[in-house]
């Protein structure tokens, strides 16, 4: 029964979502990306030098208020990380640090995808997987390769499923 519930708290928000309840970036045009073409250009091209190129893939919904913050891209393992803030707490760093989301991409390896959940969303057909602090999925890139597309922060598992299940291929 608690599935079915968290299964529909995600269809209720997917569907206003569609509605515009979760907004793009502060300040933005409603249809701006989630992240700037400049940084996806930019992580496009890095990733691919190193040979990430299956790890190319951004949200493109975020949660009310939140807005693109950085990326960085790590070698050992290779992934690629985003940071979205809330611009209402960027004058204190602790705050910051509080309420940022990251989304992050790695390659999956050899185990489930499900290994460590506590539980499974599905939002639009897909199905993520969580934990009380993180939510994840996988998903095979374009060059065949498994790929887990994870999000972390503290605005609540139905918000940073709805972030997961967004990300597309950049």
């Amino acid at each position: 029964m608690h599935r079915r519930v968290i299964e529909l708290v995600v269809l209720v928000l997917v569907l206003a979502a569609g509605a515009g309840s979760l907004a793009v970036r502060a300040g933005a045009a409603p249809n701006a990306p989630a992240v700037p073409a400049e940084a996806r250009v930019q992580a496009r091209a890095f990733l691919k030098e190193i040979g990430g190129s299956d790890l190319v893939f951004f949200p493109t919904r975020l949660p009310t208020r939140y807005a693109y913050q950085s990326y960085s891209v790590t070698g050992a393992p290779l992934g690629l990380d985003l940071a979205f803030i809330d611009p209402h707490y960027t004058s204190n760093a602790t705050k910051i640090h509080k309420h940022e989301i990251t989304f992050d991409v790695g390659y999956q390896g050899k185990a489930p995808c499900s290994s460590g959940s506590h539980g499974v969303f599905r939002v639009g057909g897909l199905r993520l997987f969580r934990t009380n602090t993180m939510v994840w999925r996988c998903v095979q890139s374009a060059g065949g390769k498994k790929v887990k597309e994870s999000a972390t922060g503290n605005v609540g598992a139905a918000k940073l499923a709805v972030l997961v299940a967004s990300a597309r291929p950049g």
